[in-house]
């Protein structure tokens, strides 16, 4: 585990882009954690089960591996106690289908949940692009198509408008994990401040509020670092917007 009080714990995140950030953010959501622990006890029941497992058996690994990363939009299940740095050690790679608002279900279309009171007109559109035919074309039709579905939405009311819940600052994000991890460690904001804040007048507030915000990045937050352009993680593009 890092020691929040200790910045050479955290060096390895000068170097992490976009999708690497929202992972260290996600791993730390406990409603990630929970349900990596219930997609590894059903991974292991599944095991368990031999060659023939029963129905209800496979019904709940399939159940848990859904859960373990569909709804947090990732490509499948890594576990949370691993940095981007162990997941490089151990060869392995964390991905995301959230990019831009655009979400990939494994490059096939997708249907709206059962029971969905308007069948046809889901919040989320998957398409799928043939590269073995001309592109232009199938951009015009998906154009055409996405238009369609955004008009019909806006005229039946069911048009969400989304707005970013936290506006991420890279310069801050390294702050935010060692807050995280102060706080599950069980340290008090005097603590976190004096450590965190040595110049601040109020050390707690300050820590308090920065807290919130991490806290935010967490709890769907990582979403919107998918949508920052590498760039805003360049060294020299930080100094400049400091100077």
């Amino acid at each position: 585990m890092l020691d929040w009080r200790n910045p050479a714990d955290y060096e390895y995140t000068a170097e992490l882009t976009p999708r690497l950030w929202a992972w260290e953010f996600l791993r730390r959501h406990p409603v990630y954690q929970k349900a990596w622990r219930e997609f590894q006890a059903a991974k292991s029941a599944l095991e368990a089960a031999g060659a023939e497992p029963d129905e209800e058996t496979r019904l709940r690994f399939n159940k848990a591996a859904q859960l373990a990363y569909r709804p947090f939009g990732l490509v499948e299940p890594a576990d949370p106690e691993l940095s981007v740095e162990d997941l490089y050690q151990q060869g392995k790679k964390v991905g995301f289908h959230v990019l831009g608002g655009l979400r990939i279900v494994d490059m096939v279309a997708i249907q709206g949940p059962p029971g969905d009171p308007w069948p046809g007109y889901p919040e989320f559109v998957c398409l799928r692009f043939d590269f073995t035919r001309p592109l232009n074309r199938q951009i015009e039709l998906a154009r055409e198509y996405l238009r369609g579905c955004e008009r019909i939405l806006r005229e039946r009311g069911r048009l969400r408008v989304h707005r970013p819940t936290v506006r991420p600052r890279p310069d801050q994000f390294t702050l935010y994990l060692r807050l995280l991890d102060a706080w599950r460690a069980g340290a008090t904001f005097g603590q976190m401040g004096q450590a965190l804040f040595p110049a601040a007048r109020d050390k707690a507030g300050s820590a308090e509020g920065a807290l919130e915000t991490a806290k935010a990045l967490v709890n769907g937050g990582y979403a919107e670092i998918l949508e920052l352009p590498v760039s805003a993680f360049l060294p020299s593009r930080r100094k400049k917007r400091r100077g």
